[in-house]
C-alpha cells in the first residue's frame, strides 16, 4: 500500500491499482518515483487532473525503490 499526502489530506492506494513505477534519479542517487496510469476510483480522482500525479519525492536509492515496487506489483506465481 502507498500513502501520499496533498496539503492536509492523505490518501492510500494498493500497489496493484497503480500504474508501473518510473524513476527520475539525481546524481546523488536520490530521486522521485512516479506511477503511470492506474485503475480504480481513488487513482482516477488524482489523475483526472492533468497536473496531478502520484509521486514519492526525495527518495534515497530511488532506482532500488522503483524496482522493489515493480516486484511487489507483480501477481504471485
Amino acid at each position: 500500500m502507498v500513502v501520499w499526502v496533498r496539503g492536509k489530506e492523505s490518501t492510500s492506494c494498493y500497489l496493484e491499482a497503480l500504474g508501473p513505477p518510473q524513476v527520475v534519479e539525481h546524481g546523488d542517487g536520490t530521486g522521485t518515483v512516479t506511477f503511470g496510469r492506474g485503475v480504480g476510483f481513488l487513482v482516477g480522482l488524482f489523475q483526472d487532473n492533468d497536473d496531478a500525479q502520484i509521486e514519492l519525492s526525495g527518495i534515497e536509492d530511488a532506482r532500488r525503490v522503483r524496482d522493489l515496487i515493480a516486484t511487489a506489483q507483480r501477481p504471485p506465481r
